[in-house]
C-alpha cells in the first residue's frame, strides 16, 4: 500500500461525517445487497447511529470495516482514499494527513 494514502481499514472517518453519510441512488439500484434495516425509510440514505453509518464496525481511528463492503453504495465506491474529502474527515478526527496532497484531477472531481 502507498504510505501516503491513508489505510481505510484503520480509519472510518468518512463513514462518520455528515456530508458523506452514504447516499443511495434515488432508484436504490445500488442497494440490492444492503439489508433493508440499514436503509432509511422514504429516503435514499443509509441509516446512521451516533453520527456514523450503521454499516461501520469498529471505532473511528482504530481497526474498522464496512459490514456491507461488497454491496456498499455507489457513493462509497466513488470516495477517494487520500482525496480532499478524506483528508478533511481525517482532520476532524485528529488523524494525520499522511503527507498526501490530492491531485488536481481529484480536487476537480470533489467539487
Amino acid at each position: 500500500m502507498n504510505e501516503s494514502i491513508p489505510d481505510c481499514r484503520k480509519c472510518g472517518a468518512c463513514c462518520s461525517m455528515r456530508w458523506s453519510w452514504p447516499v443511495l441512488r434515488r432508484d436504490r439500484s445500488d442497494a440490492a445487497g444492503i439489508p433493508r434495516w440499514m436503509q432509511c425509510d422514504g429516503l435514499p440514505l443509509m441509516r446512521t447511529n451516533n453520527g456514523r453509518c450503521v454499516a461501520l464496525a469498529g471505532k473511528v481511528g482504530s481497526p474498522v470495516e464496512c459490514s456491507i463492503y461488497v454491496d456498499r453504495p455507489a457513493a462509497c465506491r466513488a470516495f477517494v482514499p487520500g482525496g480532499m474529502l478524506c483528508l478533511e474527515a481525517r482532520k476532524k478526527f485528529g488523524m494525520q494527513e499522511c503527507g498526501m496532497k490530492p491531485s488536481e484531477e481529484e480536487m476537480e472531481n470533489q467539487h
